[in-house]
């Protein structure tokens, strides 16, 4: 991915090793005229899958990842790639960050486990505030992004494997409730709403 923050870009992705087959997140920063401002390879004993980057407000610079062993690494970087703090999440390996964004007082990412979909609220330590798994009638969902909006609540947004079914979710700024659910056909143009727990 790559994400902007005045006038210079981020760009993550993974770097292969042949040697031992494994795979090392990259973070790369350069300016508007593409000259380099510093670049970081981050060497995990395993094999690292970059899902997402985000800058804060002030510059620094949020990573979500995965490893082969399960692992899901939230790490945060001051704007000169300096590492501040690491954090691995869970070791379930079906388990997978998909999206992180910046948010008031921390962030907001947005995993996926068997197609079940968990909105998680960490803050600026990258500390778990609290974590909601959306409710659906059915199963068969696939996340793919999450964003807060003015009101402090959070929209997810994906779609149904297999089906002609896109979703969105509404969950509380403290994530307790799942407020809305509505469905959107996109082949008849109706949308449906179900109740939430």
């Amino acid at each position: 991915g790559i994400r902007q923050h005045n006038n210079e870009y981020l760009i993550g992705g993974e770097l292969y090793d042949y040697s031992n087959g494994e795979s090392d997140f990259y973070l790369f920063k350069i300016d508007s005229d593409t000259n380099t401002v510093w670049h970081k390879r981050i060497n995990h004993p395993n094999d690292d899958h970059i899902r997402s980057i985000a800058f804060t407000d002030y510059g620094e610079i949020i990573l979500a990842g995965r490893s082969t062993l399960g692992c899901q690494d939230i790490m945060k970087f001051d704007n000169q790639g300096n590492s501040i703090w690491s954090t691995c999440y869970s070791q379930t390996s079906q388990t997978d960050i998909i999206e992180i964004k910046n948010t008031d007082l921390g962030f907001i990412a947005l995993s996926i486990e068997n197609n079940h979909t968990t909105v998680w609220k960490i803050n600026d330590n990258g500390e778990s505030v609290w974590n909601r798994n959306i409710v659906l009638p059915y199963s068969g969902l696939r996340a793919r992004t999450v964003t807060q909006i003015n009101s402090g609540e959070y929209i997810v947004a994906g779609e149904y494997i297999n089906d002609n079914q896109i979703y969105i979710a509404k969950i509380s700024s403290n994530g307790e409730s799942q407020l809305l659910t509505k469905y959107y056909n996109y082949q008849n143009s109706n949308i449906s709403s179900y109740p939430s727990n």
